[in-house]
């Protein structure tokens, strides 16, 4: 091989190894472009899959929300039951003779559970009385009870048991008690002093057997 020729020869490798060396940087330029690319669709893919577990998590949040909805309105529509056990009517009997008068709202659920009341205290022992104040009352004769009955004139919501002489404040906390236990709202008043009379001469133990209380609507 000549010299002549051997300038060529290298001169035409060297443009085959340029035009190699242009391809192989555009090659990698488009493989950062295409590494770039999928990093990007990765990004979003994840920012989705973000998205998508928030999105779920909202839901179940819902979800959850909507049954205890459903479920403090299955509480409220449900009556009111007084839980009697063997224990607590056995504390009842011991306050026997205790004197009570009650009145009852005049709706369905109220007048059950008063009946139920009615029912357990007079075969405890209690004794149902005429209110010694009509203040707020009205009283309504019933043929199938062995005492009065009132109608509070204002609307009470829930039990209301307050003490009508001095010295009841154990069979009212204990009524208290009975409430409690059986899940029913109530308040009261009572004082907590020794007996100034002798239970056959005490004021009656008032009892209103108020209206079911509506649910408290919670805040988002």
């Amino acid at each position: 091989m000549y010299h002549g020729q051997t300038a060529r020869y290298k001169t035409f490798n060297d443009i085959l190894l340029a035009g190699a060396t242009e391809r192989a940087g555009k090659a990698n330029e488009r493989a950062g472009n295409a590494n770039e690319r999928a990093a990007d669709l990765e990004t979003r893919a994840s920012k989705a899959e973000v998205r998508v577990a928030e999105a779920n998590a909202r839901i179940k949040e819902a979800e959850q929300h909507t049954a205890e909805a459903q479920l403090e309105l299955a509480k409220f529509r449900a009556p009111r039951v007084l839980k009697v056990d063997k224990s607590m009517f056995d504390k009842l009997k011991q306050f026997k003779g205790t004197p009570y008068d009650i009145a009852v709202f005049q709706d369905q659920d109220s007048t059950r559970l008063a009946e139920a009341v009615v029912n357990t205290l007079d075969e405890a022992g209690w004794v149902r009385r005429e209110s010694n104040t009509t203040i707020g009352r009205i009283l309504i004769p019933l043929s199938n009870h062995r005492g009065p009955i009132y109608v509070p004139i204002a609307i009470e919501a829930g039990v209301v048991v307050i003490n009508g002489s001095l010295g009841q404040w154990e069979p009212v906390r204990l009524l208290w008690e009975l409430f409690d236990s059986s899940g029913i709202w109530n308040r009261g008043v009572a004082l907590d002093r020794p007996p100034d009379l002798p239970v056959e001469k005490q004021s009656p133990i008032h009892i209103t057997i108020g209206e079911k209380l509506t649910p408290p609507t919670k805040s988002k």
